[in-house]
């Protein structure tokens, strides 16, 4: 099969380490042997992805864009998180642009929803207040 970004080259089955922001995996997909780039079907980009916000859960959260990947990878909205959390929305996005440092027991929170989402949410919404504002 041709490579559809150079037109030159033939895609062949590729498996090798890859680097995702700290994260050591193992990468599967085709490589042209002309231009030196690196194809992943969709499902590929799935699995790394999942590999990825495992590995910073495991390691512990530590930035924004890492925040950012799990609550993605945990199919969680930012207003979802802010509710489950207690905090408002401008505040997940804070922790995520980097403006705030992300709490210790938000960062644990979020690993834990990854982990285990039934329990935690059920845990978390126990702990919420029946009504009132969301705190910052």
């Amino acid at each position: 099969m041709r490579c559809p970004l150079c037109k030159a080259g033939q895609l062949r089955r590729w498996e090798g380490p890859l680097d995702r922001i700290g994260v050591a995996l193992v990468g599967r997909g085709t490589h042209c042997d002309s231009c030196d780039e690196t194809f992943f079907t969709h499902e590929e980009v799935g699995r790394q992805d999942v590999c990825i916000a495992a590995a910073l859960v495991e390691r512990g959260i530590q930035t924004g864009k890492e925040f950012r990947r799990v609550r993605n990878a945990a199919d969680l909205r930012s207003n979802e998180i802010a509710a489950l959390l207690d905090v408002t929305p401008e505040t997940v996005s804070r922790w995520e642009k980097g403006k705030l440092p992300i709490p210790k027991l938000a960062a644990f929170a979020l690993g834990e929803l990854y982990l285990h989402p039934k329990v935690t949410r059920r845990r978390l919404a126990a702990l919420s207040p029946a009504s009132g504002p969301a705190r910052p």
